[in-house]
């Protein structure tokens, strides 16, 4: 987050992004310590879904999962669409390789 990769090449492919408030990526943060460790996974999915939750409130109906190890939680969310980066480098990687 702090480099912003996705932020910078989605804001060029003229994509409206949006971030956590400080306090609730510090607790997104936790999580992924917390995956890390393989600790506090159960509380891991609940909180993750009170972030989902944030962003459902907002109206921001797509999401990325811009860390690896999030997919771990299998997020879901009624009406949010989760883009899971890894999959998405996965099927990239798949294309560039057979060309297609």
């Amino acid at each position: 987050m702090e480099k912003g990769l996705y932020t910078k090449t989605l804001t060029k492919q003229k994509i409206d992004t949006h971030t956590l408030p400080q306090e609730q990526q510090k607790k997104l943060n936790e999580i992924i310590q917390d995956i890390l460790r393989n600790e506090r996974i159960n509380d891991g999915k609940k909180n993750m879904k009170k972030i989902l939750q944030y962003f459902a409130e907002k109206n921001i109906l797509n999401i990325v999962l811009a860390c690896t190890d999030l997919q771990l939680l299998s997020p879901a969310y009624p009406g949010i669409q989760i883009h899971d980066s890894m999959e998405i480098f996965a099927q990239a990687t798949a294309k560039t390789i057979l060309g297609k």
